[in-house]
């Protein structure tokens, strides 16, 4: 499947209809104050693909005109964050189709979906993280990752998705951080899940994660229910 959408789609006309009609760049520009994506178009994108047995997507992130669906991270002010969006519209499409892709994992394993499901993203790098105490939140965790704060198994490992394993062992690198610093100095005092072995600066995977190691409120079939559609 090919997606294309931008400025444009809201003059109801191709792609490259500034060019065709002409349209004064000033003009055309100030579609960017009209431009807000409905907030669950990448799931109704990924279920109609699903639903037509396409193999891939493939989406068009910044067209020919200079307009990105995406944060450009300040070098440019003509993307999706500086739209009426407010928000990285791309990011929604690669965690929908990321989400999607766990739920045929889960639902490709032995045992409960649902509860595959929660393993996996329970043994998401991010979360180990925050389960070691190192982060306040699941969001911080995943830019501490990006950031390249940890090694796993001794190499650095700056993929927040990726998913660990027993015998595993996360560690944190060596900074001067401050914050980082003191978490690592809090460690000592978080108690975690029994499918980790906190060290001194670092956790060993000792067990797969089961479900009761996770402690919300969640109703896993409900997810489950609706990927399967």
């Amino acid at each position: 499947m090919f997606v294309h959408f931008g400025l444009f789609s809201l003059i109801e006309e191709g792609e490259w209809i500034e060019y065709i009609k002409n349209i004064d760049r000033n003009e055309y520009a100030k579609y960017i104050t009209k431009f807000n994506p409905v907030k669950n178009w990448a799931k109704n994108i990924v279920k109609t693909a699903k639903l037509a047995g396409c193999k891939y997507i493939s989406i068009t992130t910044r067209h020919h005109e200079g307009f990105s669906l995406f944060d450009t991270k300040g070098l440019s002010d003509f993307d999706a964050p500086h739209s009426k969006a407010k928000r990285d519209v791309l990011r929604e499409f690669v965690l929908e189709k990321q989400f999607l892709n766990y739920y045929k994992k889960a639902a490709n394993q032995d045992g409960v979906a649902g509860e595959n499901l929660l393993r996996l993203l329970e043994r998401r790098l991010d979360n180990v993280v925050f389960r070691m105490g190192l982060a306040d939140s699941h969001k911080e965790a995943r830019q501490l990752v990006l950031h390249g704060h940890f090694t796993l198994n001794g190499h650095k490992a700056d993929v927040p998705s990726i998913l660990v394993k027993v015998g595993d062992v996360i560690e944190v690198k060596e900074t001067e951080s401050p914050k980082i610093k003191a978490f690592v100095e809090a460690m000592k005092d978080v108690v975690a899940p029994k499918w980790l072995e906190l060290g001194e600066k670092s956790a060993k995977v000792v067990a797969m994660p089961e479900r009761d190691d996770i402690d919300f409120e969640l109703n896993e079939q409900l997810i489950i229910e609706l990927y399967s559609k």
